[in-house]
């Protein structure tokens, strides 16, 4: 029997794999020769293959925080049918989506609104469970529930990051970052806030007593020695609070590249070429990409190993500043 036919993207090609079939079972027995075996016995049937009835996928989102008497949109938008991705309107297997119906009192009953987004907002505070149905064009239909709590909100959020400099940073350079944050719930909130450059920690500061909607501005100083040259991504954090349901909005990232735009022979950014720059190329002398020691800026012939060749050249510069 053939294998199913399969689309690039690994779906099922059901137009070329849906057809009849014939298949045949052959079973032989161990009979000797000598009693005219082995025995064959050949059958055959035939396999009706046919595109199963997809399913629709109800998805009504959530989980939902809001505040008492505050209106929320529940978003059953991303609701789906995988007969509407796999074949255009007019095929003989293609379906979709035809009503969605919300049941927001828990009673069992879809009879409470209508269409992919609803709002509605609660009086009392509480956790309220709500259902989407979904139905397509066949009648087939499919529920997902989710909650929605509401109450008074913790929701703590990183407003804005903001480095003094975000090009030419020279490796070495002392880098401010300002992080703004904000408390947007109801409550006092006390939390940390951390900074990192691709995920390495450069602090960790307290934020204390920060009353609803109040914000506060933390500031951090990133030395960049020994951080290689490159583009790297500055991601400042929040902590969830006890309570916090909305954390999308405890980070927030922004990116920096560093980049040696110094004094040429310059190779330990001191502002100066001396004594302790000759010393860090001999260390790497004779070094090439990929070994321990290797330093990129010393290859100025950028054929990725320090030579004499690359020396001569960092001689130039040395002679160059004693000259300025």
């Amino acid at each position: 029997m053939p294998l199913a036919v399969y689309n690039p993207d690994g779906s099922i090609d059901w137009g070329a794999t849906a057809q009849t079939y014939t298949a045949t079972l052959s079973v032989t027995d161990n009979t000797p020769a000598s009693d005219d075996g082995p025995q064959t016995s050949v059958d055959t049937c035939e396999v009706h293959i046919t595109a199963p009835p997809w399913q629709p996928i109800a998805d009504p989102n959530g989980p939902y925080a809001v505040r008492v008497n505050e209106e929320v949109c529940l978003d059953g938008s991303g609701s789906s049918h995988p007969a509407a991705a796999m074949y255009e309107p007019g095929h003989p297997w293609y379906d979709n989506l035809v009503s969605w119906e919300w049941d927001l009192d828990n009673d069992g009953a879809f009879d409470d609104a209508t269409g992919e987004i609803v709002c509605i907002q609660w009086s009392t505070a509480g956790t309220y469970f709500v259902c989407l149905r979904v139905t397509d064009e066949a009648g087939e239909t499919d529920v997902k529930c989710t909650t929605v709590i509401v109450a008074d909100v913790h929701d703590v959020a990183v407003e804005d990051v903001t480095p003094s400099k975000s090009t030419g940073i020279d490796p070495g350079d002392v880098v401010t970052i300002d992080v703004d944050v904000s408390n947007i719930g109801d409550y006092t909130e006390s939390f940390d806030v951390t900074l990192t450059y691709d995920s390495v920690i450069i602090g960790v500061k307290n934020v204390a007593g920060l009353v609803n909607g109040g914000s506060n501005s933390v500031q951090f100083s990133w030395d960049t020695t020994g951080v290689p040259e490159g583009t790297y991504t500055i991601k400042a954090c929040a902590d969830i609070v006890p309570g916090e349901i909305i954390v999308a909005n405890n980070c927030l990232e922004t990116t920096v590249e560093v980049r040696y735009n110094g004094i040429c022979g310059d190779l330990d950014h001191d502002g100066d070429v001396d004594g302790d720059d000759r010393s860090i190329f001999r260390g790497a002398l004779r070094t090439c990409e990929g070994d321990p020691g290797f330093i990129p800026e010393a290859d100025y012939d950028e054929d990725g190993c320090i030579t004499f060749s690359d020396y001569r050249e960092w001689y130039k510069c040395y002679k160059a500043f004693l000259s300025m």
